[in-house]
């Protein structure tokens, strides 16, 4: 087996998802939820994903000021999003 060795780091950035749509992973992920919380079915798909964003943006916002690590953040972006929702916090299963 032949491999290519190259002195070149190539870095992409996907900046318009044009290499990864983020937005349908989102709506499916979301839909996911949606599916598995009868609770969750009074909200539109939209405004789950809004409710989302916004405790995303919080959590990540702590992590920009070193408040939480990267770990901590995506931890507490479910939390946030599960409890605004009055749904029981997730167990990592």
């Amino acid at each position: 087996m032949m491999t290519l060795e190259s002195p070149h780091l190539i870095v992409l950035f996907d900046l318009d998802n044009t290499i990864f749509d983020h937005s349908h992973s989102l709506r499916s992920a979301i839909s996911a939820i949606q599916e598995n919380y009868a609770d969750l079915a009074v909200y539109g798909l939209e405004e789950l994903i809004a409710r989302y964003n916004a405790a995303l943006q919080e959590a990540y916002d702590k992590y920009l000021y070193k408040e939480i690590t990267y770990e901590e953040a995506d931890v507490m972006k479910v939390q946030l999003f599960f409890t605004r929702l009055a749904l029981p916090k997730p167990t990592p299963e």
